[in-house]
């Protein structure tokens, strides 16, 4: 955090840290990017929450442990909220979309992108929606598993 950039994150990204085995997903990103991001403010907007506690809402067999992890790990951001100049930039948003016929991002995706424009700065996602809003500074990171070497029965 000693950089002073501020990154915004998409739930895409904030769920990554929650998986199993992050590290097999983060590996595959660029050095340079996982340093950046290593150096910055995370932020996030309370639609990254609401999307994070809807998922935890509709599975009902998350166990405890694992919920109170979740909400410990979102506890670790900064929670922008949305403004007057966010609900313009929405719009703005929005309607570029709509006409250049994307039916997709979603409207919290717009809300997020919205946010971190009116901040200028970036926001990173994991599921590339964001590289379709005009004016938004998009850091795409792929969900690429690293391959893990299988050892062969017998073998060393």
């Amino acid at each position: 955090m000693a950089s002073g950039e501020v990154i915004f994150c998409d739930t895409s990204f904030v769920s990554v840290t929650f998986g199993a085995h992050p590290d097999d997903l983060v590996s595959a990103w660029p050095g340079a990017v996982r340093s950046r991001l290593d150096k910055a403010t995370l932020a996030i907007t309370p639609f990254v929450i609401a999307e994070v506690r809807m998922g935890l809402a509709f599975n009902p067999q998350i166990g405890t442990a694992k919920r109170a992890a979740i909400e410990r790990d979102l506890s670790r951001y900064v929670v922008v909220p949305a403004s007057p100049a966010a609900i313009d930039e929405w719009a703005r948003i929005a309607a570029a979309l709509k006409r250049a016929g994307h039916n997709k991002p979603s409207h919290n995706d717009v809300w997020m992108a919205a946010i971190a424009a009116v901040h200028k700065t970036p926001i990173v996602s994991c599921d590339g929606d964001f590289g379709l809003m005009p004016g938004v500074d998009a850091i795409d990171l792929p969900l690429v598993r690293a391959r893990r070497r299988s050892r062969k029965r017998g073998a060393p």
